[in-house]
């Protein structure tokens, strides 16, 4: 299985991380573990390898406070100083959008 090993907690906007494999531009579909600092682990998949980016979701999973943190999907670049990938953005993964639409429709009713 493919690894990918955060230097933090937890994923967020700003946090490296090392991949145990090379993914080439145009992979697409790769599952993998991640792993976070503190030994946490969780469920993931490069959705997409280009040029510049690689499109990562990684599945909901527990923090090392046992807080659920839900599934995301996040944008990486690579940062060839340090020998390692970074998170640039994110995106709300399918089922936070359904998720969101459901609250957003609930506004307003009584």
């Amino acid at each position: 299985m493919n690894g990918i090993i955060f230097q933090h907690n937890k994923a967020h906007i700003g946090c490296s991380a090392k991949f145990m494999f090379i993914p080439e531009p145009g992979q697409r579909s790769i599952p993998a573990i991640a792993e976070f600092q503190g030994g946490e682990k969780a469920y993931a998949v490069i959705e997409e390898v280009n040029a510049l980016e690689v499109v990562l979701r990684i599945g909901e999973y527990l923090d090392a406070k046992g807080l659920k943190v839900p599934e995301k999907v996040w944008r990486m670049r690579y940062d060839k100083d340090n020998d390692q990938w970074q998170i640039v953005g994110s995106f709300l993964s399918n089922e936070n959008l359904k998720n969101n639409r459901r609250k957003k429709s609930k506004i307003g009713k009584i």
